[in-house]
Formats: structure tokens, sequence, C-alpha cells
């Protein structure tokens, strides 16, 4: 591996915005120390049964699995994974990442509302505190797929509205071989329901719902058709959105004046999938998706300060505006015992929102806690951009002695954004004119990655086989930050500017990863795995005068699994244990240099899990499913004394953000009557307690208690009619899942996410 470095510096003017001492504003060093941490990018459970067959025994059905980049039999795959079919989906409507996660054991997310992006965690590898997160990412150790479209989640992803969808798989434990950065923990692969080539078909679909101390209705409106242009050869299929989300948070201490229900949400959603056979051999494919999504402020409260468990205390409201376009194009040849696969795409995403910096401006002190009236907000606006490329050829016969599989893959991500901070009549207070920016600054930055990638299978024998896999990657990766005080330079009589400092970061590495498997006698299925993973390095382009720890490198993991698969071993019965090691080393973590924040590579950690999934078909009506998990991810070597860095963390102590317990349990059934068929759902999701940070000598720290989500289901099929009643939250559970401490931002500028109160909906869909 190596690290090549160069730096920058240049000043660039900022719409009129010599950067002088400043002397006269104490804390403003440690502000813009916090405000470039701000502008930098934070590095199932379900085996459902088919629709019975009312003359049949009930069974398991059989499920594949695409994650591997070639469909396997899940009992086939060596390794971890959850698979959520097509029933199952339609049956958790809205369907979210967070019902997602809390049915999946060793998966969870930390919950931040959907203004902003929720972290991803697999088996607890997350370093990072518990906090809003308004400008980051999901962690960055979770890769995310639609289809074959990455979705990047190092920086702001949108909270992507899950519709059509055909399955989805959560792939656990490090995946770097096919899926490179990102993929240190897992992978969560949403397969979207593709054209039908034969089929006419249209489906109508509405709801309205309501939630528990919220003033209005939600509702949505949406249309699925499946549309043949050539029998056999040609189909579209279209999927149409629209929704509104009644709020349920209220503001008595805006500005503007008292508001309720702050926190709506509206969004439209559209996705044109096209596929054409032009032989059997060939299959084409292109998609376009579309999303567009307001949500008018955060779904926290301060009971503390407010005396309301769904009250907020900030000055200003905090609306998010996102727009997120995917579109791909794919080719598939199947040769007699080889496919080949051809994937291009491209992400682009934006965003616009705004945030209450109020109280966090008051923690520096003068001059901000003299001016009687003073309010701070922030606005950002930023622009992320993927485009990717990948190649595969593939075996076809999965019951060939040898199956292989060999791919190219090609990325370039682009983020382009700027921050400011206005303080709306500070500047008169101060005696300068039309100057009310207390902070600029803006980052644009380019990563490329090149990989070449393989994976084959050999049967030894009947019982045994064997993987090994392996990814060679380089990666580049441009980045440059700006910064600057345009009130504080025009108080001083200087031109505002933003100073600037870039940095590259290169590096390049191989990953493995090996399997065994073994095929018992009564069908059932032994595993070990051995596989590895890695999150991109990256760049400190600031201070300016920084000497050490310019540059972080890739952290890593190293993973160890164990698994039984029961395969057929009962006709109506599955069941699934895991048991799992990850050593990651050289962990991202951030620390301080000079009074600058930064990020260095520093310490160990370890994660010792278990997972159990199991399905029950206990009559052709009635089925059990229920999933469990303990972790315990702990820092093994606490950082080294790296020189001029201070860094935090002791052995032994919990990583934040992820539970040591969690399960699920679901009871579903279908029932068949002379006029209608009646299906039913009821799950119960449990997490455990989760630290907001690594020891309690942190002020941030604090233990977050678990809680319970209990979640109904109903639904008639009565001819073409489909009707559903569904309740969520059904105990009205209010669950603080991250939030804002207030030792940072005082006790009316903290907040406490929370879980949606109880929402009962009824839906219809009509099937044409």
């Amino acid at each position: 591996m190596k690290a090549v470095n160069q730096a920058r510096p240049t000043a660039l003017p900022f719409n009129e915005i010599n950067t002088p001492d400043h002397q006269r504003a104490p804390g403003l060093k440690r502000r813009l120390a916090v405000c470039i941490a701000c502008t930098l990018p934070l590095a199932a459970n379900t085996l459902a049964a088919s629709e019975p067959d009312t003359n049949a025994e009930p069974t398991i059905e059989e499920i594949t699995v695409t994650s591997s980049k070639r469909e396997q039999n899940r009992n086939d795959f060596a390794g971890s994974v959850s698979v959520f079919n097509h029933q199952w989906l339609k049956q958790q409507q809205p369907l979210s990442l967070q019902t997602l996660a809390g049915n999946t054991p060793g998966f969870n997310i930390i919950d931040t509302g959907s203004r902003n992006p929720s972290p991803l965690v697999i088996r607890g590898l997350r370093f990072a505190g518990v906090d809003a997160n308004d400008l980051g990412g999901d962690g960055g150790s979770v890769t995310r797929y639609l289809d074959d479209i990455p979705l990047p989640g190092g920086f702001m992803p949108p909270d992507l509205q899950l519709l059509d969808l055909q399955q989805v798989e959560v792939l656990k434990g490090p995946q770097g071989t096919l899926y490179g950065s990102s993929s240190l923990a897992g992978v969560v692969r949403y397969e979207t329901v593709k054209p039908d080539l034969n089929e006419f078909a249209t489906e109508l679909n509405a709801s309205a719902s309501t939630t528990a101390h919220s003033d209005d209705l939600s509702h949505s409106v949406g249309l699925v058709s499946n549309l043949p242009i050539a029998e056999g050869k040609a189909a579209a299929r279209l999927v149409l959105s629209q929704d509104e989300v009644a709020g349920f948070i209220d503001n008595n201490y805006l500005q503007n004046g008292p508001q309720d229900d702050i926190n709506n949400e509206e969004g439209k959603q559209a996705r044109l999938s096209l596929r054409w056979k032009p032989v059997e051999a060939l299959t084409l494919d292109a998609s376009y998706h579309y999303q567009d999504r307001f949500i008018g402020d955060r779904q926290a409260s301060n009971e503390s300060f407010s005396g309301d468990p769904y009250g907020a205390s900030s000055y200003y409201l905090q609306p998010a505006d996102t727009n997120v376009e995917m579109a791909s194009l794919s080719a598939r040849y199947e040769f007699e015992k080889v496919a080949a696969t051809a994937i291009h795409s491209r992400y682009d995403y934006t965003t616009q929102r705004e945030a209450d910096q109020t109280d966090f401006l008051l923690g520096f002190g003068w001059p901000y806690t003299e001016y009687e009236d003073f309010s701070a907000i922030t606005k950002s606006d930023f622009d992320v951009t993927k485009s990717s490329t990948e190649l595969r050829l593939a075996s076809i016969d999965n019951s060939a002695q040898w199956q292989w599989l060999l791919g190219a893959f090609y990325s370039e991500d682009d983020v382009d954004g700027t921050v400011v901070d206005l303080a709306p009549g500070l500047d008169d207070y101060l005696g300068v004119e039309n100057e009310p920016r207390d902070y600029a600054g803006a980052q644009t930055e380019a990563l490329t990655e090149t990989a070449l990638y393989g994976e084959t299978t050999y049967r030894i024998n009947t019982r045994w086989q064997v993987t090994l896999g392996g990814r060679y990657y380089e990666q580049d990766d441009d980045l440059e930050v700006c910064n600057g005080f345009p009130l504080w330079d025009r108080l001083d009589g200087y031109e505002p500017t933003l100073y600037c400092e870039a940095d590259q970061e290169t590096d390049d590495g191989f990953l493995w990863k090996a399997s065994a498997q073994y095929h018992a006698s009564f069908g059932s299925r032994f595993y070990g795995v051995y596989s590895e993973g890695f999150r991109r390095g990256g760049s400190n382009a600031l201070p300016t005068y920084l000497e050490n720890n310019r540059t972080y490198q890739p952290d890593y993991a190293e993973h160890y699994e164990l698994g039984f698969l029961s395969g057929d071993l009962w006709q109506n019965t599955t069941f699934n244990a895991t048991v799992y090691a990850i050593d990651w080393d050289d962990i991202q973590q951030a620390a301080w240099e000079g009074g600058y924040p930064v990020t260095v590579n520093a310490g160990t950690a370890r994660s010792l899990g278990v997972e159990l999934e199991s399905r029950f078909n206990l009559t052709e009506s009635w089925g059990l499913a229920w999933g469990a998990a303990y972790n315990d991810a702990t820092l093994r070597t606490p950082a080294d004394d790296l020189a001029g860095t201070a860094v935090t963390g002791e052995s032994g102590d919990r990583l934040p953000g992820s539970p040591k317990e969690q399960w699920h349990i679901g009871l579903d059934g279908q029932h068949q009557f002379d006029a209608f068929q009646l299906d039913t759902l009821v799950s119960v999701m449990s997490l455990g307690e989760i630290t907001t940070a690594l020891n309690d000598t942190m002020a941030d720290y604090e233990r977050l208690p678990g809680f319970t989500i209990l979640n109904a289901h109903v639904g008639a099929q009565w001819g073409n009619w489909y009707w559903a009643l569904d309740a969520t939250n059904l105990t009205d559970e209010r669950a603080i899942t991250s939030g804002r401490h207030e030792s940072v931002y005082g006790p009316q500028g903290r907040f406490d996410t929370i879980t949606r109160p109880r929402t009962l909906s009824l839906s219809v869909r009509l099937s044409l």
C-alpha cells in the first residue's frame, strides 16, 4: 500500500467574502475547528413461505441469493445472509430501512429521522459517537445497492423510498472481495421487480393514516403498471407514487411564532424499467429512478426544556429538500456455460437544508452572548454524484464441479458543497453593514476507484466444496476544503476571503476471501468463512501547518465465521445459526491536533457474536419466524500515543451505537374463505441499550435505553381488490434513538431524536 500527498494552499475570494488574527473573538479558533469538522464528510429475517396451497403440506420455499453476483440457492451460499421476499415486503407498507434492520439479527441503524442520514451498523462495527449526523454519511462500513446501482453512503445519502421490491438481501460480515470499499461490515441490496415480458398488469393503490400526537392525516397514492411491448420480447414497468406524511412535533419557541406538526414530509417518486430480449440468450435492461422529498423539520423533541415529550425548542425551522436521480443500463448474454454482464449506472443527489445554530454559537461567549436578539442559522447545499461501470463473466451451471466469477469495476464519486452560518442583526450590532455571514465554507472532493476481482468454487466431492476469492483495488482521492469568517474579515477591514487547503491521497491493496462448506447426510450444511473488508482512506486538508497525520489510510476488518443451515432437515422448518469474530485494525477515528479536528488511524477493536434465525410453518395457514443476536463489540487496543495528537478511548470500551442484544418474532397467517382470502402479520422488534460514546469521561456519553416496537397487519383479497389495516408502534413507544447533547448545544439547543408514535393506516389496492 502506498500514500501520495500533495498540498496546494490557495486563497479564494468568496462573494467579496486575508484572514487576520481574530484576537477579539475568544473561541473563534475552536469554532473554526468545529466548522471544519462539519464541512468534511464523516467518514430477514424472514424466510417467508409462498402463498399456501390448501391441498398440500406446508413447505419452505426455495430462496435464491443474487448478492453473490451470480444466482445461488441460499443453502449453497457460504455466509450469513438474511432474505426478505416479495410477499413479506408488500405487507410492510410503507417499507422502511428501520423495519428491515429490526427484522435482521446483527443489523441496526442509528435512527436520525427522515431529515438526516441514519448510520448503518452491522455486527457492531462503528466507532463514531451517536449524534444528529447533520452533514454526515451512513458510517461508511455498510454499502447499499439498488439492483446493480451502488448508493454512495460516505456523504449525506438520502432516505430512499423502498417501492415495488422483489427481494431484499442483507449480507453480514466484510464483503470486500465482491463489493470493495464501504463493505467493511456488510451489504444491503434492494432488488426491484423487473418487467414481465408477457403479462399486462396495472395496480392502483391509496392509503390514509393517522399518527398519535398529530393533528393531520397522512396519505399516499400510487400506480404500478407492467406493459408488454412485444410479447415475449420487450416490456416496460412504471412505478409512480406521491405521499404526504403528517408531522407530530410542536415548537413554541420559533422566532416566527409557535407551530404544530413541524416535521411533516412530502414526496414524489417515479421509476421506469425497460427490458428487451431480442434473442433468448440476450437480456437488455434500462431503468430510471427519481425521488424528490421535502422534510419540514427534525423528528426530535426537547422534553427537558419544553416540558412536552413531543415539543421542540429550536429558534428556526430546520427543513431539508432533497432530490435523487439514478439511471442504469445493463446487458447480459448467456453463452453455453458462461454469462457475460455489463452494467453502467449514474447517481445524482442534491440536498439543501437549514439548521438552528443559535445555542452552539452562544457557547463561545462574546459577542454572541452580548447581543440580546442573537440567533443563527446554518444553510448547506451539496451535490453528490457517482458513476460506475462493472463487467462480469460468470459460470452458469451451479451443479458443475468448478464455478467461477471474474469482474472489473470502475467508479467516480464527486462531492461539491457549501455551508454558511448566518447571524441576522449581528453585523449591525458590531458596526458592519450587510455581512451576516459569521462563517462560510466550501468543499470539493473527487474519488476514483478501479478494481479487479474474482471468485471460484470447487466441489471436492458430494460433501465438500471450497471457495477462494480476491480483489485488487486502487483508489485516488482529491479533496479541497475552504473556510473563512466573512463578518470578522469585514470587522477588521479586510475583504472576506476563503482560505483553501487541498490534498491528495492514493492507496491500493488486495483483499482475500476463503470458505469451506460441508453437506451433511440429512440435508443440512455447515460452513466456515474467512473474509476481509476495508473502508477507504482520505486526507486532512486542515490545518495548513499540519505535520503529522496529513492523510489517513484505510482501516481493515478480518472476519471469521462458522455457520449452520438446516436445509431440508424438516419439510416445514428452517434454522440458521452463526458465530463470528471480527478483528478491526487501524480504525479511522476522530482526534485533535493543534486545536483542529483530524482523522487518524489508531487502535484495534474486536466484535464477537452469535446470530439465530428460524422459520416454522406451523400449519398450512400459519407461520412463525424469529431471530435473535448477541454482539460484544469493544475497543481492544487503545490508540497509540501519536505525536501531537490527542485521542480518546480505553481498552474494553464498548463501541457506540450498537446494542448487545436484539430480537424479533413474527406470526403470519393466510386463510382462504369462500369469497376472500385473509392474511395477517403480527411482529415484534426489540433493540437493546446503546451507548452514545466510548466511555463516561466523554461529555456526550449517554446510555440510551432499549425499546420494543409492536406492529400488526390485516389484509383481505376480494376479487381484484385488496384492503389492509396496518398499525405501527402499536404501544406508542417513545424511544430515543439519537440526538444532540447539552454539553455542546446547551439546554435549549439539545434534542432527542425519537421514534414515530403509533400510526394506524387504511390502504387499498386495485389490480386491473
